[in-house]
């Protein structure tokens, strides 16, 4: 169910066609969203682990792409935004707490959407649940440690009701009319064959899966082997010797600590060498947990540091801000590492002789921090604004 030939997944014939009318915004948002659900949901990526296999989705994925595109465009973006980056870059790690927040996450996404496009969402999240329920049950997995047939036969008895309601439900809409007449022919077929259910039987699975696979061929998207059997074939193959697992559960500490054993290197003297070696953590955590995880975010503002103490003050400035303009498009604008990183801007425009800029940097995006009261906020954004308030106290006794 994925829109190109992605390398991850085996695709399979038909081929899509080319719709002739765009296809529903909360359709194809509904199945993004509901594969991402089970791609970090579910224990997958716990049962990845314990088969000594990884798998994750990186921020650049077409389908990541789509979903984030998407998300821009509706109320309180920056918090939705935010809200799935930090849930992709956590699934990287071991977190229990993925499939709950990813479920709030979809509630809330829901809440948001317009009363035109929500229907069509309800339709894309189960139709993408029901396909990969039925596609189990008729090519179930036999090499992994359970009866997923079994147990996704039992899930589709709580979703083909459900489906069937909202296929049920569709023709009444004012946008039904706005559809390809493929897609409604399609989702008109699988809605008779609803009718039909026995229960989850292998040749109704069977028949389902095409008619279902119909409907995302007529909106334009491919759809492919779940990965679970994409894991059940990839261990067919003779095993090849597995490399050393990275301890994933104490990488962040890692990090943490290599950052903290650099500054401690600048601060004795040597600039230089921590310079480098920021850069070489920099590279490297990037590597391990996509760009736009928080980590990558401190070592640049760290990094900035570092070039301000070899007297790359111009270079350090605009570093600063560029650390300061991505958290904010993709953590928000409140988030604790954005407010760090604009108040490292608004240090450095002031170390750099820019009172002006700096001026506007606290009315623009750090008033509301100076005006709140402390003791409400949370321990997390009070230490951005002691450190903004120590920067202006010392400026201030500067120029008296």
């Amino acid at each position: 169910m994925t829109e190109d030939a992605d390398r991850r997944r085996d695709l399979v014939l038909p081929a899509p066609c080319t719709p002739d009318t765009p296809a529903p915004r909360g359709l194809t948002l509904g199945v993004d969203m509901e594969e991402l659900y089970f791609d970090v949901g579910e224990a997958f990526n716990r049962l990845m682990r314990a088969l000594d296999r990884t798998w994750t989705r990186d921020a650049d994925d077409p389908k990541v792409a789509r979903v984030r595109a998407a998300l821009w465009t509706l109320p309180n973006a920056s918090e939705l935004v935010q809200r799935l980056d930090d849930i992709l870059n956590r699934s990287r790690w071991e977190d229990v707490g993925l499939e709950r927040d990813f479920d709030r996450l979809m509630d809330d996404l829901r809440q948001a959407l317009s009363d035109d496009d929500c229907p069509w969402y309800e339709v894309g999240v189960f139709l993408a649940r029901f396909f990969l329920c039925v596609e189990i049950v008729d090519r179930p997995p036999t090499r992994l440690p359970a009866d997923y047939a079994g147990l996704y036969r039992r899930e589709l008895a709580r979703v083909v009701p459900s489906l069937r309601f909202l296929l049920t439900m569709l023709p009444s809409l004012p946008t039904w009319s706005e559809a390809s007449l493929g897609l409604r022919g399609r989702i008109s077929s699988l809605d008779r064959h609803l009718d039909e259910w026995d229960g989850g039987s292998p040749a109704w699975c069977h028949t389902a899966r095409e008619r279902a696979g119909a409907v995302f061929t007529a909106i334009g998207m491919t759809y492919g082997q779940n990965l679970l059997t994409v894991l059940d074939e990839a261990l067919a193959a003779p095993a090849a010797p597995a490399p050393a697992r990275p301890d994933h559960g104490n990488a962040a500490d890692a990090i943490l600590s290599r950052l903290d054993e650099l500054t401690a290197t600048m601060q004795a003297g040597d600039p230089l060498s921590a310079e480098a070696g920021i850069r070489e953590l920099l590279v490297m955590t990037r590597r391990t947990t996509g760009p736009r995880h928080r980590l990558v975010h401190m070592i640049q503002m760290r990094l900035c540091v570092a070039l301000l103490n070899l007297g790359a003050a111009t270079l350090a400035t605009a570093l600063a801000y560029d650390t300061a303009d991505e958290t904010r498009l993709h953590l928000g604008p409140q988030h604790p590492i954005t407010v760090m990183a604009e108040v490292n801007v608004h240090f450095f425009l002031l170390v750099t002789g820019n009172e002006a800029e700096a001026a506007k940097i606290r009315s623009t995006r750090l008033a509301w921090l100076l005006s709140a009261d402390p003791e409400k906020l949370s321990p997390e954004l009070k230490k951005p604004r002691e450190s903004l308030s120590r920067i202006l106290e010392e400026y201030e006794e500067q120029r008296s």
